[in-house]
């Protein structure tokens, strides 16, 4: 590991400090560091600063320091070789599993190679049609599909792989990741958030329209339960 790349939420200024000093502690160490734009202006770094696009192409490990907002907006464009080192610093997390007093310890056991990288599914949405430019999105937590106006419902049709699954009315659709689905789905189902499905949510759907067309609740490419090996004393990324 030569290169590590740092982005903050840059309205936390805990989070800022926290980011600078970590940057000066791994330059101590003789590791080149570089800054998501924002983050490095917000903490007075010109130098090897690039849009959050960017960073981990120039990384071969990225830490954030906010909350889950700010580790989607950097595993967005994070190739896929580039683990993801989430530190939470003060808020809900479900994604930044590392509080602010256990990152010491754990950068150095990272650092030392002692990790694991957890895999995580993704999912590409491309939104076609009259006035879209067909512009391809990735994502690690969800897709939502909304209505434009407030007192109206909208119909859906729903396909995968190409066959048809449901139609329904309601306020609209979230098709979220393993990883998304904890924030939408646990008061139904647990999911595991390292499994190869899928699961979709209606918003606020019309409930005769779902009973004759039950929704899809998970759409599997494994259906045996998925038993971890890690060790859980090695950090996982």
């Amino acid at each position: 590991m030569r290169s590590v790349g740092i982005a903050a939420k840059i309205t936390a200024p805990a989070a800022l400090e926290y980011a600078k000093r970590t940057a000066d502690d791994l330059r101590r160490r003789g590791l080149a560091v570089c800054f998501e734009e924002a983050t490095g202006h917000a903490i007075g770094e010109t130098k090897n600063c690039f849009a959050r696009a960017e960073l981990g192409a120039h990384a071969d490990l990225l830490i954030t320091f906010g909350g889950d907002g700010t580790l989607l907006s950097v595993a967005r464009h994070a190739p896929d070789h580039v683990p993801i080192l989430g530190v939470n610093m003060g808020t809900l997390g479900f994604l930044t599993e590392v509080r602010r007093e256990e990152f010491p310890a754990v950068l150095e056991r990272v650092l030392a190679g002692n990790y694991v990288v957890e895999p995580r599914v993704t999912f590409n949405a491309r939104v076609h049609g009259p006035e879209r430019d067909g512009k391809e999105y990735r994502v690690l937590n969800d897709v939502a599909i909304n209505k434009t106006a407030l007192s109206r419902i909208i119909e859906m049709r729903v396909t995968v792989a190409g066959q048809f699954v449901s139609t329904f009315r309601g306020d609209g659709l979230i098709i979220c990741t393993p990883t998304g689905s904890t924030a939408y789905n646990l008061s139904d189902r647990r999911v595991d958030a390292r499994v190869q499905r899928a699961a979709q949510s209606q918003l606020a759907r019309q409930e005769n329209a779902a009973r004759v067309c039950p929704p899809m609740k998970k759409a599997a490419t494994k259906t045996e339960p998925l038993e971890s090996t890690n060790n859980p004393a090695e950090p996982t990324l």
